[in-house]
C-alpha cells in the first residue's frame, strides 16, 4: 500500500503542475494577464516554496519533486503576470 501511495503521489506531482502550466502558456501566448491574480499566484509560490524547503530538509523525494515543479510553474505565471499586466 505504501508503494502504491508513493507512486500515486509522484504521478500526481508530475501531472498536477501541468494544470498550472496551461495558465503560464496562455499568458505568454496572448501577452495578457489582466484577469490573473498576482496575489494568488504569489501565494502559491510562497506556500509551495515552503513545502519544497520542508521536503529538502527532510529529504522527502515525494514532496520535493511535485513542489519543485509547482514552484517553477508558479514563478513562470508570476513573471508573466508582471510582464503582461
Amino acid at each position: 500500500m505504501v508503494l502504491f501511495l508513493d507512486i500515486a503521489v509522484m504521478v500526481m506531482g508530475i501531472i498536477g503542475p501541468l494544470t498550472g502550466l496551461a495558465q503560464a502558456i496562455q499568458i505568454f501566448t496572448t501577452h495578457t494577464a489582466g484577469s490573473v491574480s498576482l496575489l494568488s499566484w504569489g501565494m502559491f509560490v510562497l506556500f509551495n516554496g515552503i513545502t519544497l524547503t520542508y521536503g529538502l530538509v527532510h529529504r522527502l523525494i515525494p514532496v520535493i519533486i511535485p513542489n519543485a515543479a509547482w514552484v517553477i510553474v508558479d514563478v513562470a505565471v508570476v513573471v508573466g503576470i508582471v510582464m503582461y499586466s
